[in-house]
């Protein structure tokens, strides 16, 4: 799973004119953030990544949410996060390259949690794009199961309408 959401940063990472873009990586929980963030999939490139969690100083916050659209960054944060903070891009490179993206790493339970997260990437008219990368297993509190999500990969629209836009993407991992 870790490695799917590594793969995923790096092919994300390179924009339309092989510049870097920057990423945003939304977790469920603190605990999955930090074990992503531990994981060995992380290694080669932690010194990218920073994490934006609610337990930082105002500042320490305000810091990292003004650095995290900038070219080449990997911010990960908590769900909290993916509702109401601005991420502004003022980094040329990046827009230049398709904008910030976002990789939300659960599904949402309501789907105006989901539209907030991806609101995360295209604010004040900026382009962005917006992937999700799910663990099968942490579906079953949804009652989905491992022939919905086969089917869904097929192209049928089973869990949710707003998922099956051309720049949107889902992966199930096991």
């Amino acid at each position: 799973y870790f490695n799917v959401i590594r793969k995923e940063i790096d092919n994300r990472l390179i924009g339309k004119s092989s510049e870097k873009r920057a990423i945003l990586g939304i977790f469920e929980t603190k605990q999955k953030l930090k074990e992503f963030y531990g994981s060995k999939a992380l290694e080669p490139i932690k010194e990218s990544v920073v994490y934006l969690i609610e337990e930082l100083s105002s500042e320490e916050k305000e810091s990292l949410i003004k650095r995290a659209t900038a070219s080449g960054q990997i911010t990960l944060l908590t769900r909290k996060f993916g509702r109401g903070t601005d991420f502004i891009c003022y980094d040329q490179t990046v827009s230049a390259n398709g904008g910030t993206h976002v990789i939300q790493t659960f599904l949402s339970e309501e789907l105006s949690e989901e539209v907030q997260i991806k609101g995360r990437t295209a604010r004040q008219g900026d382009h962005g794009s917006y992937s999700m990368i799910l663990l099968d297993r942490d579906q079953e509190k949804f009652h989905i199961e491992r022939e919905n999500i086969d089917d869904f990969q097929r192209g049928k629209n089973l869990l949710n309408p707003t998922t099956n836009n051309s720049s949107d993407q889902f992966k199930a991992t096991e």
